[in-house]
């Protein structure tokens, strides 16, 4: 009977033990101290839960084949599902986005090793989405090798635009000091070329009285003298270098709007005028309509009604939107795109009014899109571009107006540039 009443004692003291009773324990009381202990674990659960959806980083557990097995509300948030239509999937379907960057996430899983990507670039998004590419941190950490991991994603986008914004405005900053030295320096003998070159013309000129003297003195006639120079190709030269002079004065022009405070007045104005006035300026300047090769775009405006007037330099703005429609004609001319097309929104952002100018060109690969505002970067043939447009006018609108200025492109699918001005 002893025997017989230890055998029937041992499975109970293994079942007091699970649940952390005792040996002496009756066993009336396994279930309200089961149950007890029970909802202590409900409670410890949905803490867990509890913290783990006050964590703004997504965070999913995933099985050896990045099956989703838990995920935490930030996590469904980011996949645009529900946590039960998350849960189950696999991580790529999950988020098409960063296939790329995942890979290799299943390989460290299976040994047992962490996996860390920083500020890894998401693939494009569907048509609608926000401008710009986005960024993510992400660290795939091992529980079992071989078995289970957790996965933790950060979108960090703002914090690498941020980033780029601040090495782009040292660029500036120390841009500006360089070109104000540099500009005067250069002024001075460009001053006197383009000086001589036009006083050469000017003795040339037939109808000036003290050239026809100069000229009965020396024995010859001024139009003589026009003629020889003429046939030499004196004339030409003559054009060539006051061009040419223009063009550099132009480059000196530029690079001392870096070293200026933006002190240029100011006063409400409306962005749609601004639209209208640079592209009636490109036109008469490029001679859009005119110049042999250039296909004439057409142009959408699609201006919301709402959108009040901004505080700003009109000059300074028309110039932006002068050099974004010149970059884009060029652009879209030579690559020979058929139908070229500019397109100009704007809209209400917050505090902000938001112009987007928008072409159907070649677009830009990463490289360039990360350079475009670089000041002296140009994908130009030499002489045809200075590299200072849009450095010039990401300035006018980040240090001058206190603005954002960003470019959304891809290759094959055209340029945005998008504007954000302060209301």
């Amino acid at each position: 009977m002893g025997s017989h009443d230890e055998q029937d004692g041992a499975p109970g003291t293994v079942r007091d033990r699970l649940i952390g009773l005792g040996a002496g324990s009756i066993r009336k009381s396994y279930y309200p101290e089961l149950r007890q202990r029970l909802e202590e674990l409900d409670r410890m659960h949905g803490y867990l839960v509890s913290v783990l959806d006050a964590m703004p980083s997504a965070i999913l557990g995933v099985d050896a084949t990045l099956r989703v097995t838990r995920a935490n509300r930030a996590a469904a948030a980011l996949a645009g599902l529900s946590r039960g239509e998350l849960e189950g999937r696999l991580l790529g379907d999950a988020f098409p986005a960063l296939r790329a960057p995942l890979a290799g996430a299943a390989l460290a899983v299976a040994q047992g090793r962490a996996l860390e990507r920083h500020a890894a670039e998401a693939e494009p998004e569907t048509p609608g989405a926000a401008p710009g590419p986005r960024y993510y941190d992400i660290i795939v950490s091992p529980i079992e090798a071989g078995r289970s991991a957790v996965v933790r994603l950060d979108d960090v986008t703002d914090r690498v635009r941020l980033d780029r914004l601040i090495v782009q405005t040292e660029k500036m900053v120390s841009l500006g000091g360089l070109a104000a030295g540099m500009a005067h320096e250069i002024n001075n003998p460009l001053g006197g070329i383009l000086q001589g070159a036009q006083n050469i013309q000017r003795r040339l000129e037939p109808d000036r009285p003290e050239n026809r003297q100069a000229a009965r003195e020396a024995g010859c006639t001024v139009e003589a003298v026009r003629d020889y120079a003429r046939r030499r190709g004196i004339l030409r030269f003559l054009d060539g270098i006051r061009d040419s002079g223009s063009r550099a004065a132009a480059i000196v022009r530029h690079m001392l709007d870096f070293s200026r405070g933006g002190e240029t007045r100011r006063a409400p104005y409306s962005l749609a005028r601004v639209v209208d006035e640079a592209l009636a300026l490109a036109s008469r300047d490029f001679g859009l309509d005119r110049q042999a090769g250039i296909r004439r775009p057409a142009v959408e405006r699609r201006f919301a009604p709402d959108v009040p007037e901004v505080l700003m330099s009109r000059t300074e703005i028309e110039q932006v939107v002068f050099n974004l429609v010149k970059n884009a004609v060029e652009a879209m001319n030579e690559a020979g795109v058929p139908e070229p097309r500019l397109v100009f929104r704007t809209r209400v952002e917050g505090r902000f009014a938001v112009l987007e100018v928008a072409d159907n060109g070649p677009g830009m690969d990463e490289e360039t899109r990360r350079r475009v505002f670089d000041p002296f970067f140009t994908t130009k043939e030499v002489g045809q571009g200075t590299g200072l447009g849009l450095s010039v006018s990401y300035f006018i609108v980040t240090t001058n107006h206190g603005g954002e200025f960003v470019v959304d492109s891809q290759p094959g699918r055209g340029s945005r540039f998008i504007i954000r001005l302060p209301l």
